[in-house]
């Protein structure tokens, strides 16, 4: 509390957090930035560029109500938001590729391929994840929207194997 007078205290209001944690879904049909180069990565930057999946055209709302918090005048210094848009979780029990893994511990004499397998497969381990989020509770960054993956982008092939 901040004292306001001598007989009275001007109430403090703590500042809020609020994380959206978001899929990489909402960027499934974004162009490449670069034609020559593909395998180019999407960052943070490009967030005004992307494109979602039919599928996850309410996250992309959820997302864009998220990011304009920061517009409203009286919550500008109450409130402070963040998007954390995180690849496709893996480990932990987390079940998105759970059938490979499974497939491939009951020996499994073919494991399924969708298309020619070189698509690149933004994936991020649950407890990077984690550690993503209590990095940014301890040190809150200057931006509203963070892409979170892995630093190398693997084939579907590759995960198969």
């Amino acid at each position: 509390m901040k004292k306001k007078s001598p007989k009275t205290f001007e109430r403090e209001e703590p500042i809020r957090h609020f994380i959206l944690i978001s899929t990489i879904m909402t960027w499934a049909l974004t162009k490449p930035l670069d034609p020559a180069d593909p395998d180019l990565p999407c960052t943070e930057a490009d967030y005004q560029k992307r494109k979602p999946h039919p599928n996850y055209q309410d996250h992309i709302q959820c997302e864009k109500e998220v990011v304009s918090v920061k517009k409203i005048t009286n919550l500008e210094n109450r409130l402070k938001t963040l998007v954390v848009c995180c690849g496709i979780t893996y480990g932990e029990e987390e079940d998105t590729l759970h059938y490979l893994f499974k497939m491939a511990w009951l020996n499994a004499t073919f494991l399924p391929i969708f298309g020619k397998g070189q698509n690149k497969i933004p994936l991020l381990h649950v407890r990077d994840l984690a550690a993503t989020i209590s990095s940014v509770l301890q040190n809150w960054p200057p931006m509203w929207y963070i892409v979170a993956v892995e630093r190398e982008l693997i084939s579907q092939n590759t995960i198969v194997k």
